[in-house]
């Protein structure tokens, strides 16, 4: 092999190792990436269970009040003030924090 062709070979090795690495680095931000999403989504899945689990105390609550014979307006203020709870903790610095997390990761 001369000169001129060792050089060319080496040439494009270099340049299949440069794009190697290229694509290793972009592998390893979508990874990161992704990892980050995930935790976001953990903690969102976290976050929306503990609603579900409102929710669900809510129907319960109803449902005995129904069955005992109660009164319409009981049903109604316990439905107002499950309401203003779940309001409550949407306003939570935690809760903000990460809807805002997410929506950033989302935009970029």
């Amino acid at each position: 092999m001369n000169n001129s062709t060792a050089n060319k070979y080496n040439t494009a090795e270099s340049k299949v190792l440069d794009s190697i690495n290229v694509m290793s680095t972009k592998a390893s931000e979508i990874r990161d990436k992704c990892n980050t999403f995930r935790s976001l989504l953990d903690e969102g899945s976290y976050k929306i269970d503990a609603i579900l689990n409102v929710v669900d105390k809510l129907k319960t609550k109803e449902q005995t009040i129904l069955e005992a014979g109660g009164d319409q307006a009981a049903i109604q203020q316990i439905t107002e003030e499950q309401i203003d709870s779940f309001l409550e903790m949407l306003k939570t610095p935690t809760f903000q924090n990460l809807i805002k997390q997410m929506l950033h990761k989302w935009a970029t």
